[in-house]
């Protein structure tokens, strides 16, 4: 059986996840040679497994982009987090725990969470409209940022 260890990570960072928000525009493009092979492979019903080394929040929607949603494929930081593969499921920002004076403000590229005079969130979404990131900040500077895997 072939083994596949694709390259779809930022050189400088590869543990990083290269997820943006839709509105960003890609500096190089996704699609490489990785994406070729492995749909021969798959579309020719030949056994394949691939290996996926680096931090990948929405790895789902990647492969489903490319029609590679079905393959057979194992993620270390899934197996690091303990997390079965399963279907994505969406997450309704306005249920996570909010201050109840919280005012969304929606703009055509994020929607911002604000929280206090001094406090407020910023919601990036994928281009397929998922929940990916969610960045906090207090007097301007960025105090947390939440990574949410698909």
């Amino acid at each position: 059986m072939k083994q596949f260890i694709p390259a779809w990570y930022d050189s400088k960072n590869w543990w990083n996840s290269t997820t943006q928000p839709f509105y960003i525009k890609r500096k190089v493009t996704e699609f490489d040679d990785m994406i070729s092979l492995i749909s021969m492979h798959q579309k020719n019903n030949s056994q394949f497994n691939t290996i996926i080394l680096n931090y990948q929040p929405m790895l789902r929607l990647f492969l489903h982009r490319h029609g590679l949603y079905e393959m057979s494929y194992w993620s270390l930081f899934d197996d690091i987090q303990g997390v079965a593969q399963m279907s994505p499921q969406a997450i309704d920002y306005r249920e996570l725990g909010w201050p109840e004076d919280t005012e969304f403000i929606y703009t055509p590229f994020q929607v911002i969470a604000i929280t206090s005079e001094t406090t407020y969130s910023k919601l990036n979404f994928s281009q397929e409209g998922y929940l990916f990131e969610i960045e906090t900040y207090k007097d301007n500077s960025l105090q947390v940022k939440y990574l949410i895997d698909d």
